[in-house]
């Protein structure tokens, strides 16, 4: 067994990562992959070499069965792997899990974005007001984004529009905000001219 993790190890140390992972690979099914730390290499692996599915599935299965410790660092691997894969849905109870031990909002952070991905509007805005509160955030300014959008989405145009105007405070999306400002006040108009036409 000592001697796949050496080969792949060599293969990692001369920039060879297809080949460390066709070795690792091996080395995993033939059952010679046990530590936890080889395991989460072999996930790394993985997401290096763009399959961020079978990094997320493997991190699942190990930690389901006990063999990775789920700690928040796992936790986080494991989402971004499914949301790498495009997996929002599976994604959520990891980042769920990742919430509950986590003392910042970097999870609540990914959950706004996930919810919103899956048009699960109010939870959107429930998890970014939340991360807010908890802090710690790349950028703040995305969650009054998925706020706005999460508000607009459910025509609640007045919500959206002053999400939209705290999130013009963040220099890194004020461009995007302003320009959902304008979408949003036309929708609005639209809206009432709908009305006006087919009062109910």
């Amino acid at each position: 067994p000592q001697y796949w993790l050496q080969l792949a190890g060599m293969y990692g140390e001369v920039g060879q990562e297809k080949k460390q992972l066709g070795t690792m690979e091996t080395a995993w099914q033939a059952g010679y992959i046990t530590k936890s730390s080889d395991i989460i290499m072999l996930a790394q692996l993985y997401l290096f070499n763009q399959l961020p599915y079978k990094a997320a599935k493997l991190l699942d299965d190990a930690i389901s069965k006990g063999v990775v410790v789920a700690n928040e660092r796992r936790f986080q691997l494991m989402a971004q792997a499914y949301v790498m894969a495009k997996e929002d849905e599976k994604a959520i109870p990891v980042l769920l899990k990742g919430s509950e031990i986590a003392d910042n909002g970097k999870f609540d952070e990914q959950l706004a974005q996930a919810y919103l991905n899956t048009e699960n509007w109010q939870q959107a805005i429930d998890f970014a007001k939340k991360a807010i509160k908890r802090g710690n955030l790349d950028n703040e300014g995305n969650m009054y984004l998925a706020q706005g959008m999460g508000y607009f989405n459910q025509q609640q145009f007045k919500q959206s529009i002053s999400s939209f105007e705290q999130a013009m405070k963040f220099s890194g999306v004020s461009k995007t905000a302003k320009q959902w400002i304008a979408y949003v006040l036309k929708e609005q108009r639209y809206q009432q001219q709908l009305a006006m036409v087919n009062p109910s």
